[in-house]
Formats: C-alpha cells, structure tokens, sequence
C-alpha cells in the first residue's frame, strides 16, 4: 500500500480517506463519521469549571481548542439592506476529546450585546488569557482578529500556543493544510464530518443555518481540531531542529502579524485622490500620443465609443493589428503565442518582451514605449489605487491578511506555494519600489495623529544568514570588510570592478542604483 500511494502523490490523502472509509464501514456498517458529544451552552461557565477541575488534578497545563463560525469572511462588513453585516454566529471549545461547548448568535444585536455584558468578557478574558490554559485552533489567528474586532478591542488572547495550520504545512508543504484535510489524515473517526456541510451550505450566510446542522459542523471543528493538533504535536516533536523553527520563529512571527493585521494601516485619502487624478491623467496622455502614431483609421477600428479619451494599449488585438498587420506597420514578429489563431496560424506574441525587440524601429519603438509606460500607469491605477482602496475598511484603515502557510488556492486558503509570507486584501506586500509610481503610492500611508513611520532594515539580511549556515569563506570575508554582495554582483554583472561600480555611486547615483538592483535580483536567483 505505501508503494502505491508514493507513487500516486497528490492522491495520497483520497486514497488514505478512502482505505479508512472502509475500514469504518466495516467496524460499523456505516460510513457516516463517528461525532462525539456536543451541546449547545448558555455560556461557558461548565466549560472553566471543567478545566479548572482538570488543572487541579494534574497540575498541568489544559489543552483547549477554539473556532469561530462567523457571517462572512470580513469581520468589518457593516449591515445594509442585503445583509445582516458581520458578526460571530457561534463561538466552540473542546477540552475533551469527543467533547465540545458551542454557545450560539441568533443576531449581530444578540451578539453585540454578550460582548459588551462584563460578566460574558469575564469568561473571555479568562479563556483567552489564562496561563495554564494552551489553547489551539486551526487557523486561529482569524478567529482571533474577529474577536478582537466584534468585542471592540477588548478581548485579545494571550495563551495561543499551536496553529495547526501553521504546523501541518511545516510537516507537508505539497498538501492542502484545511483542517478538513488534516481531519482526513489524523482523526479517522471523524474523516468527512463537514463534507456534506461544505457543500451545501452558503459560508457568507452562516445566520441561516439552522441549529441541528450547525451544532456537528461546529462542535466538528473543535473536536477535530484537538486530536489533529494531539498528532501533529506528536510527529513535530520527532524533528527538534523543526519544532524550534515553529516554537521560536513561525508561531511568534505570526502573533506579531496579527498585531498587524488588527492595528491597520492608515492612509490619507485625499492623497489616493490625487494620485489617481494623476494617473489618469497621464493615461489620456498616453492614448493621445499612441493615437497619433497610430493613425484615425486603425484607432477607430480598435477604440471603445463608450469611453471616450481612453483606449486599453495593451489590447492584444490593436497591438497585433498595429505592429504585425499589412493594415499597419507589417513588422516581422520573433516571438509568438502557444495557441495558434482559430485558422491554425501563428499569433504573434504581444508580450512586452517580445515588443521591446522592436525599439530601435522609428514608429514602433516611440510607441511600444507608450505602450509600456501606459501599463505601468494603469496597473498602479487599477491594482494599487482603485484595487487598493476597495479593501478601506470603515474605520478608514486597511487590514490585510498576513499568510505564513502553504494553502491551497482553491479553496480558498492563500498563501503562496512556497510557503512564504503573503499578503492578501490587500496586497500591502507587493507595492512597487521601482517604478516611476513608487514613490506617489507610498505618500498614501501616513501616520495615524500622533504617531511617525519608522522604517528599518536588515542590510541583506537573507545573504548575512546564508553566510553563516553555509559557512562560505568568501561571503564572510566580504561582510567582515564591510562590504557590500549585491555590489559585488552587480559589477561583475556589469563587466566592472566593485571599486568602480561604488565610485558611480556618488557620479550617477541612478546608474550605481540600476546596477546594484541588478546584483540584488541576482542574488535572490541563486
């Protein structure tokens, strides 16, 4: 059986799910998931007796995992004519397996009100903050931030101790890492509890669903989520150098995210004005400059009547027409697209790399270089300005998500697939640097009355560790002297001396920059 499920890959989970499947009809004759015992509760007084209770049996520290189903995905989201607005509709512990307290919402009122009622935050606070209490989630630093945000700030937690999220991609970074997935792999009794839930169920409308499905599904997630993490612990322990990297980098780093993501980010809005006012201002520029070259006969044929002034350059169509056309310039394409026209002919390619080979050309170079800076200005326009603003929440702040998991996309789960830090609504990481447009975008983030930016920054920090682990002779003796990698790099690059390339740096500083830019892009290859 491992021979075939090595060699099938991806089907790894499926086939386990399935093998187990079997196995649990046979022992049952059912395939229906084994739940455990789960309830609704008034509030969680039972709950902190219970651990209590625990606690002074064996003095040692309680496990307890935490969910939260909730109206939405955005927490801010206000009530308006078509929707209730955000609020948590139900809030479940496990502290046993097989176990699990689910209090219920009826109503963002309902809610709001047990929030502000002292003796429901005492509970909270005591849950969230007790030191003998580790609590776990699947995902928790969602849950977390919609806690925070609907008790108005005032419940934050303190003892969050395991993600297994965070862990399952640690321990397989080529899976789905939901904990339905996990479910499937670590706790056999209850593979597939939320299947027929997920499919049939509308998650932006969680209000809707009626008690006797929405207490398996939730009081599920708490009782899967304690085994999954029970396992996971387990099988982390066995690699230290791993269980280190999670203890004292990865879980850390992600608390301090969720202070990120909570806080916010304050912009200034008239400064979004402007810059958008400039930029389409520099893109009606562009179309009359593009409009000329091209000519009234070509530009009617590719123009969209129902916005006039304007004009998409990078449309493929127009570009084809424009550049590799009798019907204009008739030039001889070098690279063209994969897929062929529906006659079976070659399309030549539009891509930027393939136009820039035609530079030197008296009419097309002028205008592939409108083309090239209209798309700049219109990606900083739709992406970080329109795009941007999209995701103002109504406290005038943005409040990205920060992914430090492999998710899968497809589900919904974000995360890049390398597992690195993302960043999503919105994409706070991936603001420009470098282009012509970088500068106006960052005059948009101010302080917040009474506060200043600070920026800093570990000079080629990455390098500094890679250094260190590697323990290469070269790399160390260049930081001993002070010295500077991406110079290095980029002047060897360059066909220059590093002397020479710091020399530019006080004689062209824009030149020193595009070469050093380079020895960075370089180095991050490698």
């Amino acid at each position: 059986m491992s021979r075939s499920i090595t060699v099938c890959g991806g089907y790894y989970v499926d086939l386990r799910t399935d093998l187990r499947l079997a196995i649990r009809y046979w022992n049952t004759g059912s395939f229906k998931p084994i739940m455990g015992k789960y309830e609704w509760v008034p509030d969680f007084l039972q709950l902190i007796a219970m651990a209590n209770a625990q606690h002074t049996l064996t003095q040692q520290p309680v496990d307890m995992t935490y969910d939260c189903e909730t109206v939405g995905l955005d927490e801010y989201r206000l009530p308006d004519l078509h929707h209730p607005g955000a609020f948590i509709v139900t809030q479940q512990f496990t502290v046993k397996k097989e176990m699990a307290h689910v209090k219920r919402f009826y109503s963002r009122p309902e809610e709001t009100e047990h929030f502000q009622n002292p003796n429901w935050l005492e509970q909270m606070e005591f849950l969230f903050n007790c030191p003998w209490i580790r609590m776990k989630g699947a995902n928790m630093k969602f849950d977390l931030r919609w806690l925070y945000v609907r008790s108005n700030q005032k419940i934050i937690c303190s003892n969050f101790s395991f993600d297994t999220t965070m862990v399952g991609s640690l321990l397989n970074e080529n899976r789905s890492n939901a904990l339905d997935v996990h479910t499937k792999i670590y706790c056999p009794r209850l593979a597939g509890y939320s299947d027929e839930f997920d499919r049939n169920v509308d998650k932006d409308r969680m209000d809707l669903v009626p008690d006797e499905a929405m207490l398996p599904y939730a009081g599920g997630d708490t009782d899967a989520c304690y085994e999954v993490a029970e396992q996971m612990k387990t099988q982390l322990l066995q690699d230290p150098a791993l269980t280190s990297f999670y203890c004292n980098i990865l879980h850390p780093a992600s608390r301090a995210f969720e202070d990120l993501e909570n806080g916010g980010a304050f912009i200034d809005r008239e400064a979004f004005k402007e810059l958008e006012s400039e930029l389409l201002t520099a893109h009606i520029q562009n179309v009359s400059e593009a409009r000329k070259i091209m000519g009234g006969i070509l530009w009617a044929r590719h123009s969209d009547d129902s916005r006039p002034g304007s004009m998409n350059l990078t449309k493929k169509s127009m570009l084809v027409d424009f550049l590799f056309s009798p019907n204009g310039l008739n030039l001889k394409p070098k690279m063209f697209t994969a897929k062929p026209d529906k006659s079976g002919a070659k399309v030549p390619s539009t891509a930027m790399e393939h136009l820039l080979m035609f530079s030197d050309h008296p009419t097309a170079g002028p205008f592939i270089k409108i083309v090239e800076e209209d798309s700049s200005v219109m990606k900083t326009h739709d992406t970080y300005v329109s795009g941007f603003l999209q995701c103002l929440r109504p406290d005038g702040r943005f409040h990205p998500s920060y992914f430090l998991f492999v998710g899968n996309k497809d589900e919904g789960e974000g995360g890049a697939v390398t597992g690195r830090l993302s960043c999503h609504d919105p994409a706070m990481q991936v603001i420009p640097k470098h282009t012509k447009w970088a500068k106006p975008i960052r005059r948009c983030f101010v302080a917040p009355p009474g506060y200043v930016i600070m920026e800093r920054d570990y000079s080629q920090g990455e390098l500094r560790v890679v250094a260190c682990i590697s323990n290469c002779g070269n790399m160390i003796l260049v930081y001993k002297q002070g010295g500077d990698l991406h110079v290095r790099t980029g002047a060897r690059a360059a066909k220059i001396t590093p002397e020479q390339l710091m020399a530019l740096k006080k004689l062209d500083k824009e030149a020193y920059d595009a070469h050093r830019q380079k020895g960075k892009a370089g180095n991050a290859w490698y």
